[in-house]
């Protein structure tokens, strides 16, 4: 399985590393990361606030699963345009995130 992951703090990286823990994934990147998530995965220099760059970077690399750790993607978006475009996304949607704040 290849995975997107979205983010570049301490909840990122741990989930990272039970992400290329799982016999399930085969290949991990992410965008922006950082140096713990280095040592686990690809990194792409993609802030996790731009949902354009993360859209088109999730559209060329094909992944089977997003998983998306910080809110503000989330809030703006990013989950809903990653179904629309038929990828998988472990996130809450626009809406569902406005319930919580």
């Amino acid at each position: 399985m290849k995975v997107l992951g979205i983010g570049g703090g301490g909840r990122e990286a741990a989930m990272a590393l039970a992400i290329v823990s799982s016999s399930n994934c085969g290949e991990l990147y992410w965008a922006p990361g950082n140096p713990g998530i280095a040592r686990n995965a690809v990194l792409y220099p993609v802030e996790a606030s731009d949902v354009v760059g993360l859209i088109a970077l999730a559209a060329s690399l094909g992944p089977d699963l997003v998983v998306v750790g910080p809110e503000k993607p989330l809030a703006d978006g990013l989950a809903n345009r990653l179904v629309e475009l038929r990828i998988p996304c472990a996130g809450p949607s626009r809406a569902a995130v406005g319930l919580v704040g």
